[in-house]
């Protein structure tokens, strides 16, 4: 399982909210499952996705799946779900199309490497990174 991105921007202005800020952090986004493409799409708002599944992440208690729900995009464009076997990523905009099952500590771990990998990025392009929580707790 990988969340990957290209073609990251940062759009003018970076508003002074946070959900203004997020939204114009935008990449083209894929998310696959070995050589299997479970979703992707281009000017994805990966600034909301990132800040969703770091939140998602470090929220304490049970833990139940997630669903992206954004200003940007329908409820559903990425979504996480706890099965038998194991957690799955799928999305609303391939139906049927989910990873294979694998464990809490894989699936923390590439939402952890994937939300360092948006934050350092946007950091480098001079946007501030700590709109975006640290699943770690560090500060850039």
């Amino acid at each position: 399982m990988k969340f990957s991105y290209t073609n990251l921007h940062v759009g003018e202005p970076f508003g002074p909210t946070l959900a203004e800020r997020l939204i114009e952090i935008e990449a083209d986004l894929a998310i696959r499952d070995g050589k299997q493409l479970i979703f992707t799409d281009t000017n994805f708002p990966i600034g909301e996705l990132a800040y969703h599944l770091s939140t998602w992440l470090t929220t304490p208690g049970e833990r139940h799946g997630f669903v992206l729900d954004t200003m940007s995009t329908d409820p559903g464009w990425v979504l996480i779900e706890e099965r038998e076997e194991g957690w799955t990523v799928g999305s609303i905009m391939e139906p049927g199309v989910w990873s294979t099952p694998t464990s809490w500590e894989k699936l923390s771990s590439e939402i952890r490497r994937f939300v360092r990998c948006v934050r350092t990025d946007i950091g480098l392009m001079g946007a501030d990174p700590d709109c975006i929580p640290d699943p770690e707790g560090n500060v850039l």
